[in-house]
């Protein structure tokens, strides 16, 4: 089911989960609800600045974020376990 799939802002990759949760901090401190991202797959600890389940809303949110925070966010879909 398409709809099961979830897509995170990605607006911030670490090598070390410390980097990534003093990232997530600062983050917080400034108003965003950031978080890693615990299933999102590849080599970097991904911070998540917003989940969506609708690509459409996602998108929109990308460019703002884009716009707001930082020019190289990106989308990342993320499959649900079966």
């Amino acid at each position: 089911n398409k709809s099961d799939i979830r897509y995170e802002i990605i607006i911030a990759a670490w090598q070390t989960r410390a980097k990534a949760e003093d990232q997530v901090k600062k983050l917080k401190a400034n108003g965003i609800n950031a978080f890693i991202v615990e299933d999102a797959d590849g080599p970097m600890i991904k911070i998540s600045a917003a989940t969506f389940y609708n690509k459409a809303e996602a998108d929109a949110e990308l460019k703002r974020i884009r716009e707001e925070l930082n020019p190289e966010a990106f989308i990342k879909p993320i499959k649900p376990l079966k």
